[in-house]
């Protein structure tokens, strides 16, 4: 399962980010997949990557690449930008973004039964990531995109682990893994 792709197949709108963070930032763009078909997509372009940075990337991109849910945020791939020194993560194109930021600022057009329709499509998720012996560690709903008012997929896997298929367990090791989403 090859996760690199060919930047040469990605035209990338860097004019202005869907959004930035401390990675980096979200830009939208096209890819051209090798059969022709062009499809739009959310480029998370990664600054400053090293070894380690490269490393964790490329593991959350294998992971990603191997879970298929209509409820999991496909990724397309990754690829070296040279010219910027960043690595390209490629996602499908969510159209309504994080689900926390459409919540927010369009309260008054979202109804209970939408919310209790995302929320459905959100378990089905964690359960498939369960069946598949995957923990997300960071589920929260800047992690959730929106395909639609009515469809929600899970992403951002930077904190997912494996559990031990022998065990069925995922102890955390403190000493290995200092970082956690808690909010203090």
């Amino acid at each position: 399962m090859e996760i690199k792709i060919d930047r040469r197949l990605l035209y990338v709108d860097e004019t202005r980010p869907l959004d930035t963070g401390q990675f980096g930032a979200v830009f939208s763009g096209i890819y051209t997949r090798l059969n022709g078909e062009k499809i739009s997509v959310a480029v998370k372009q990664v600054k400053n990557v090293n070894k380690d940075t490269t490393r964790e990337l490329l593991e959350e991109a294998k992971l990603m690449k191997q879970l298929q849910s209509p409820h999991i945020i496909e990724i397309v791939g990754v690829c070296f930008h040279e010219e910027t020194s960043s690595l390209r993560i490629v996602l499908e194109m969510a159209a309504l973004g994080q689900m926390s930021s459409y919540l927010r600022s369009n309260k008054s057009r979202v109804s209970m039964g939408n919310i209790v329709n995302l929320l459905y499509q959100i378990a089905l998720g964690m359960e498939y990531l369960a069946e598949n012996l995957i923990v997300h560690r960071d589920l929260a709903a800047r992690n959730i995109l929106l395909m639609s008012i009515d469809e929600a997929k899970i992403s951002d896997f930077g904190l997912s682990r494996r559990m031990d298929p022998s065990t069925k367990v995922y102890q955390v090791n403190l000493a290995n893994e200092p970082k956690l989403p808690l909010k203090w």
